[in-house]
């Protein structure tokens, strides 16, 4: 994840096995968190993520499923796409070369 802090995201892995999903989803939204993004088994083995954008706390979240992560460019492209969307700092002009070796693990 140090590979989309160049870009200045702040990341963040919420591996609490006490909560559901929803439990945590609520949590990061009432802290604020706009966007999240959820991957899990299917996504890791599909190099898949699913992106979730909240405006308030207990809104329905605007969904992009099955969004593609293999690559330097799919991995920009999500950037950009996160940019659009609400996220004015991300810094797309850091070249980042490691980008194109991203990896689940």
């Amino acid at each position: 994840f140090s590979k989309l802090a160049v870009h200045r995201l702040n990341v963040w892995i919420d591996q609490r096995k006490s909560l559901t999903p929803g439990q945590k989803y609520a949590y990061w939204e009432h802290l604020g968190v706009k966007f999240r993004a959820e991957i899990g088994p299917q996504e890791a083995e599909a190099k898949t993520i699913c992106l979730s954008k909240t405006t308030r706390p207990g809104d329905l979240a605007k969904r992009w499923k099955n969004v593609k992560v293999k690559g330097k460019g799919d991995i920009h492209a999500l950037l950009q796409q996160l940019k659009q969307e609400g996220l004015k700092f991300i810094n797309l002009e850091v070249p980042c070369q490691d980008c194109a070796s991203f990896d689940y693990t």
